[in-house]
């Protein structure tokens, strides 16, 4: 019984989600209504209200979903080829959705919605990127020493940066970050020797 309703519950979020997503591209952010997405799911306002406090929570969960299974740790041989393998997607996705939808969402979310996406969607990232600096630093095409956490974002933040910016994203933006900022920045970061840890920067215990 337990496991008919999980996977009862996992095709009625599966059947929101692509709703939600097709509501999106026919009427934009604003059009996106809980009437309308609970028509298109054949399911009742009142589901969705006990699912998602929110438009914005809706919105952010179908899309959310869709960026995270887009995410691989699969890696080619080839640094920048892994790099440019994982965040494509990311970049795919924001221009098919469009900086003026994503923009409305970040405008509407809470400070709870905006926390949680940040994280989710940034350990996703951070997961993906660091198999693919593992096995280069594996293969000896960067140096040993791991990649700060806070690097693993800076894509994610320039990202971030173009959307609230405005405006279409060229195709050429993803080589640019790519041969301009990431592997320079990763490169040099793998390539340190004994970086200076927090326990190392307080110098050593006193008996």
């Amino acid at each position: 019984m337990v496991e008919q309703k999980r996977r009862r519950d996992e095709v009625l979020t599966a059947a929101i989600r692509e709703a939600t997503r097709a509501e999106l591209d026919d009427h934009g952010y604003a059009g996106v209504t809980f009437e309308g997405v609970a028509r298109r799911a054949r399911t009742s306002k009142p589901v969705l209200y006990r699912r998602y406090r929110s438009r914005a929570h809706l919105v952010s969960d179908a899309l959310g979903s869709a960026l995270r299974s887009s995410f691989t740790t699969e890696t080619s041989g080839d640094l920048r080829a892994d790099l440019r393998r994982t965040l494509g997607p990311l970049l795919t996705q924001v221009s098919a959705v469009g900086s003026a939808t994503l923009r409305a969402l970040l405008g509407e979310a809470d400070q709870e919605l905006l926390s949680e996406v940040a994280e989710l969607n940034g350990e996703v990232a951070r997961s993906s990127i660091r198999s693919a600096l593992a096995a280069a630093a594996e293969r000896g095409e960067i140096g040993p020493t791991p990649v700060p956490d806070t690097a693993l974002l800076t894509p994610v933040a320039l990202l971030r940066f173009a959307i609230i910016k405005g405006g279409p994203i060229p195709d050429s933006y993803l080589d640019d970050v790519l041969d301009d900022v990431l592997l320079p920045l990763f490169t040099t970061l793998a390539a340190r020797a004994n970086p200076v840890t927090p326990d190392d920067a307080a110098g050593p215990s006193v008996p």
